[in-house]
């Protein structure tokens, strides 16, 4: 295995770690404090870490070989990811 491809794992690992600690902190929020928002919060960190780790394993699967379909998956997954956060944090409170 390269070094890029370590580099590439290490990037992956650290950015799912990063996104499953958001996801904790807002499942916790929403606990403690019953608004919906934290949960539309929490799934879109959900998604962005699927993200991280479909790319990932994709690239690895195909060899890198179809880049395409790997960014179009990733790139589908972050903007709903990144829809629901925004959706979170311009919600209403009800």
């Amino acid at each position: 295995m390269a070094f890029l491809d370590l580099i590439y794992i290490a990037s992956g690992v650290a950015l799912t770690l990063a996104g499953l600690a958001m996801v904790g902190f807002s499942t916790r929020a929403y606990y403690r404090t019953s608004r919906k928002d934290m949960i539309f919060l929490s799934l879109g960190f959900v998604f962005i870490v699927s993200s991280s780790i479909g790319t990932t394993i994709g690239a690895f699967l195909t060899n890198f070989q179809v880049p395409e379909l790997t960014f179009t998956v990733d790139y589908l997954l972050k903007t709903i990811g990144f829809a629901l956060i925004i959706y979170s944090v311009i919600r209403k409170n009800s």
